[in-house]
């Protein structure tokens, strides 16, 4: 008897589970409910596409941006390397420069454009001391751009790029940054702007301070490709 009512009962209500089911309106409102989490998660990947594209435009813009820059970096820098050298060489001269006939010829060789001879004075056998002008035209970044990437923020990057990214990006413009800084003191003072007491002890630490953020510049640049990848 038990067991007759027991399958009685689950057959009743299997039955009213079939009537549910089939009902017009559980029929009508699953459909809407199926219909409004379909369109949900398309929506939902709608917008995750289209910020991964906009990401990727971004990223192929700041790329060339970094490209470009890296080429003005890495041509200033081997000019200003060879423009210390040459400062290096005289800056303690302070009454003329002493050099043999020889050495002065090759220095002029070497350093073509750096200082022109206007007159000399025999010091002893073979030995001058040239009275000289120094050509202080310090190669100079002038276009380093950051366009692309004040435009990638402006356009809301963060909402879809993590922290390590970012904080690569925004360190490595903060260098170009700290470095066109440099530039603007160096040339500040060459104008008269600013006053120092020893301009060639002046110029020469800022020449090595500006040669070390173009050498820390050229190394990021080297990893742009892999963390724009990394970012994407």
């Amino acid at each position: 008897m038990n067991r007759r009512r027991s399958t009685k009962e689950a057959y009743e209500v299997m039955n009213r589970l079939k009537r549910i089911l089939t009902n017009a309106w559980t029929i009508t409102i699953a459909g809407t409910m199926l219909g409004v989490l379909g369109a949900f998660f398309l929506d939902d990947w709608r917008e995750r596409q289209h910020l991964k594209n906009v990401g990727n435009q971004m990223f192929e813009k700041v790329q060339d941006e970094i490209t470009s820059n890296a080429e003005l970096v890495g041509r200033n820098h081997e000019k200003l390397k060879k423009f210390s050298a040459a400062y290096t060489r005289i800056a303690e001269q302070k009454d003329g420069v002493v050099m043999e006939a020889g050495e002065m010829a090759g220095f002029q060789r070497e350093y073509a454009g750096f200082m022109q001879v206007i007159d000399s004075t025999q010091v002893s056998n073979g030995v001058y001391n040239y009275s000289v002008s120094i050509n202080l035209d310090i190669p100079n970044i002038k276009e380093l751009s950051e366009f692309a990437w004040a435009s990638a923020k402006e356009s809301g990057i963060y909402s879809f790029v993590d922290f390590d990214c970012l904080y690569w990006f925004e360190t490595t413009y903060g260098i170009q940054r700290k470095l066109s800084n440099e530039f603007d003191a160096v040339f500040e003072t060459m104008s008269g702007a600013v006053a120092v007491n020893d301009l060639p002890s002046f110029l020469l630490r800022k020449i090595d301070l500006i040669l070390g953020f173009e050498e820390l510049l050229i190394n990021r640049y080297r990893q742009v490709d892999e963390r724009i990848t990394a970012c994407r």
